[in-house]
């Protein structure tokens, strides 16, 4: 009998996304350092997500759980770097200072 396919824990998920972001300099340039309480609540979020629960327990092997795995460590990626645009941004720069006010 075959032994399940065993869940990437969430600091491997967390792990993929930095190497992602080494990876491209762009995205470097823009994410570093990284703020790491952000990134653990993206993961955390994703990772309890229905979508990605429901995908882990589909899964029946290591090279699928592997897979989904690197599609979630890109999906946070791409939503860390478009948190970090916006952060930039003056227009929400503005809106944050008048909710601050």
């Amino acid at each position: 009998m075959k032994p399940m396919p065993s869940l990437p824990m969430r600091a491997i998920i967390r792990c993929k996304v930095k190497q992602q972001m080494l990876a491209d300099v762009d995205v470097t340039e823009m994410c570093m350092p990284v703020d790491e309480p952000l990134l653990k609540d993206l993961t955390n979020s994703l990772f309890g997500s229905s979508y990605y629960l429901q995908r882990f327990s589909n899964a029946r092997s290591q090279d699928e759980i592997e897979t989904i795995s690197n599609e979630m460590a890109t999906e946070v990626l791409m939503t860390y770097r478009q948190i970090m645009m916006n952060a930039t941004d003056p227009m929400i720069q503005k809106l944050n200072d008048l909710l601050s006010d």
